[in-house]
């Protein structure tokens, strides 16, 4: 039997540890490194000589961020995709040591309310409409606040705050609302965001039009990744809030596991990829510490096998230059991945290029990939890294097959990249097919075409709704996730696993304003 042990993030050691998170509530491990600061387990022993290298950061929860929303379609493939990549301008500041936090009174930061809306409060870009459907939700005015949201989204179709808000307003006017909240990065990818938030409204308004009970009411909540200080607390304001029901969304970041840490100990579900279980058709909740990267290293495969097997189909036999950034641990990932399938498809690595080194030159190593007779790019790179990633397609000028991750699914990537990135083909989990319902319908609500990251948060807001909905109390949803329950047919796609949807860069009006290209089905 494995021994369990307690942490709490102060180390009993005497020794700094940089790159732990700082101190927690107590928690349960039986790993080797806690799940939610990343102390070693020999760190809560005293006097215990314990060398950490410089620099040496834990890797047990160290998943890719573009991953993320693909993995809850697939059952848990979609919501890593949530994880916004850290910003690589400046220093994070250290986090200062704090006592657990354990009682109300300790999160009554009035900052935090102005991170959390039902509708009385605007996250997103606001308007005079949206702004006084919001003093009208504040007033508890819900016919006026209908009014104000419902002009609001006359306005602008494409906007899912508004969306969300009249959704909420008409579930106040019934009475005693269904309430779930969804956690995303607002304002630090406010366009990711978006598109979450699409597929949660378009859920939630299609589940309240067939709805004769209780309607369904959305909590949206910014968070920061980057912010560690403000996890638990924040996500100690949902549980102190006996409404909220259960939450969607956080990633794999360190500030996700501060506040899932919080959640469990509260026993409020979380429906996250890093909690959550598929096996064959029964989705289930676990512990952090049963918690298993393997869905990730799949679906990363798969990306490698799809592009790769791409790429063998255009040019026989791919000799493969690989461009990825060191500093993130998807690029890095995805670089393994399409180097261990190379063999596979009668394949060659060229060259693996970190762009993060000294002197990196997009020019020159095109050059030196073309002297080296390479004859197909791949673009492993995160979404942080779209002014280079077009650097290198301009270097290209469309002479080696270009390919790519999902993280490079990107409209700046198209406004920015203009006829430089013709032709290029990145693997996604979703795309619309001829006849997708889902698409159909979603063009109609949002009048333009949505991200995969829209429809696996529908799918995502769907599973969450209806355990709710079958027996809204909070206990019972937390026990009944965690004793699994049964996905309808046709909930999740697993099939990704197999071969990630394939689309490409085509010249046309399909792309967002101010771009000549759009990206389309292959």
């Amino acid at each position: 039997m494995v021994q369990s042990w307690n942490c709490d993030g102060q180390p009993k050691d005497g020794l700094n540890y940089p790159n732990a998170s700082g101190a927690h509530a107590p928690h349960e491990n039986y790993g080797n490194a806690c799940v939610v600061c990343g102390l070693p387990k020999e760190a809560m022993e005293n006097n215990k000589t314990v060398v950490i290298p410089q620099g040496k950061k834990p890797t047990n929860w160290l998943i890719p961020g573009a991953i993320a929303l693909t993995l809850l379609t697939l059952g848990v493939v979609g919501w890593l995709l949530l994880k916004p990549k850290p910003t690589t301008q400046g220093t994070q500041q250290p986090i200062e040591t704090q006592q657990p936090i354990e009682t109300p009174q300790a999160v009554t930061n009035p900052s935090i309310a102005n991170l959390i809306s039902t509708g009385d409060k605007i996250l997103l870009e606001a308007s005079p409409e949206k702004s006084a459907g919001a003093a009208a939700m504040g007033q508890q005015n819900w016919s006026e606040a209908i009014a104000q949201y419902s002009l609001a989204v006359k306005n602008n179709p494409n906007d899912p705050e508004s969306q969300i808000y009249l959704n909420n307003a008409k579930a106040r006017e019934q009475g005693t609302p269904l309430t779930i909240a969804t956690v995303v990065p607002i304002a630090t990818s406010p366009d990711s965001a978006k598109e979450i938030l699409r597929g949660i409204a378009q859920y939630q308004s299609e589940f309240n039009q067939n709805q004769s009970g209780r309607l369904l009411e959305i909590i949206v909540v910014d968070q920061n990744p980057a912010d560690r200080s403000i996890a638990s607390p924040l996500a100690q304001t949902l549980i102190d809030n006996p409404d909220v029901l259960a939450v969607l969304g956080y990633g794999a970041d360190l500030s996700s596991k501060l506040a899932m840490g919080t959640y469990e100990s509260s026993q409020l579900a979380v429906l996250s990829p890093v909690n959550t279980k598929i096996d064959g058709t029964n989705l289930k909740l676990i512990s952090l510490n049963q918690a298993e990267d393997k869905l990730v290293e799949d679906y990363l495969n798969s990306v490698a096998k799809t592009l790769l097997g791409y790429a063998q189909k255009q040019k026989t036999s791919p000799k493969v230059v690989i461009f990825y950034n060191s500093s993130s641990d998807y690029s890095n990932n995805l670089k393994d991945a399409l180097s261990d399938t190379l063999p596979q498809v009668n394949g060659s690595l060229i060259e693996a290029i970190d762009i993060d080194a000294s002197g990196f030159d997009a020019s020159q190593a095109i050059n030196q990939a073309s002297q080296n007779q390479a004859n197909t790019l791949v673009l492993a790179l995160s979404k942080d890294r779209i002014t280079e990633a077009i650097s290198i397609a301009a270097s290209n000028q469309n002479k080696m097959l270009l390919l790519g991750g999902d993280e490079m699914y990107n409209p700046e990537i198209l406004v920015q990249g203009q006829d430089d990135i013709g032709n290029l083909v990145l693997a996604v989990p979703w795309n619309s097919q001829p006849g997708d319902t889902f698409a159909q319908e979603a063009l109609q609500l949002w009048k333009g075409r949505v991200s995969w990251r829209t429809k696996t948060a529908y799918d995502a807001t769907k599973i969450l709704a209806q355990v709710v909905s079958q027996n809204p109390n909070r206990s019972d949803i937390y026990q009944s996730l965690q004793q699994g329950i049964t996905l309808e047919s046709g909930a999740i796609n697993l099939s990704i696993f197999d071969e990630v949807p394939l689309v490409e860069a085509t010249k046309g009006n399909q792309g967002p304003p101010g771009s000549t290209h759009g990206f389309s089905a292959i």
